[in-house]
């Protein structure tokens, strides 16, 4: 996705870029400000999603609504961590124990959500073997409702990701997305047709006239540049249909 952040303070400029998502497209104005200053104060004042065209789609959200409040309770304190939404319980633990762990070389006994606004304890969430079971009980029941009840489940607490891209035949490429990496990468070509219906919807190109013809695994600098690395250790990194 395209995007336009409009600064304030030492810059009164925009700058054009692109992103995976509103969140990316905060982190990547963020790093653009401190690459590029040293002696002024630069801020962001917003930043919207735009077309081809350079036109205003939607203004994203500030960037702290897009995280949520946890107190994390260790043995020797407290402190609150800001954690990104989107992410279940078994994620919380995990983001909240290598902080944790890194920091106050600690164990994470405890964690609670708080409410945004007032920092009040919604709840507390269960202990990390329950949100393991649960998580793995949801998964369960998400195959048997697409019956698939008879295959193995493995438990996955760490789904490994990677940023990808995905070219056309008619010269066009879609913007960089995420897809959880398996053995034969399998979901990142699915992604890919995905995506190649959005940008065939989106142009008004008959779908039959093009198809998609390699898929690469980008690094996850926010340069978007094949991931030379992950290429020679897994060939099928780089998948030419």
């Amino acid at each position: 996705m395209k995007f336009k952040v409009q600064f304030s303070k030492g810059w009164q400029g925009t700058w054009i870029f692109n992103a995976i998502n509103d969140i990316r497209a905060w982190e990547t104005a963020k790093d653009y400000i401190n690459e590029h200053t040293q002696t002024i104060v630069v801020d962001i004042k917003e930043i919207w999603e735009i077309d081809e065209s350079g036109n205003n789609i939607r203004k994203i959200n500030d960037y702290e609504t897009y995280f949520i409040p946890y107190k994390v309770n260790y043995k020797n304190g407290k402190c609150v961590l800001n954690i990104y939404k989107e992410k279940d319980d078994v994620l919380v633990w995990n983001e909240a124990k290598k902080v944790i762990k890194n920091k106050y070389n600690c164990e994470v006994s405890w964690i609670e959500e708080l409410d945004i606004i007032n920092k009040n304890t919604i709840r507390r969430l269960d202990d990390y073997k329950e949100c393991q079971k649960i998580k793995n009980k949801a998964k369960k029941q998400m195959k048997k409702n697409d019956n698939l009840e008879n295959e193995d489940i493995e438990e996955e607490v760490n789904i490994e990701q990677a940023i990808y891209k995905a070219y056309f035949s008619d010269g066009e490429c879609s913007g960089p997305y995420i897809a959880n990496i398996s053995e034969n990468d399998n979901i990142a070509l699915d992604m890919a047709y995905f995506k190649l219906k959005q940008h065939a919807e989106y142009n008004k190109i008959d779908i039959k006239k093009i198809i998609v013809t390699k898929v690469e695994e980008l690094n996850e600098n926010k340069l978007f540049e094949v991931n030379l690395v992950r290429k020679e250790e897994k060939k099928n990194r780089i998948l030419y249909l």
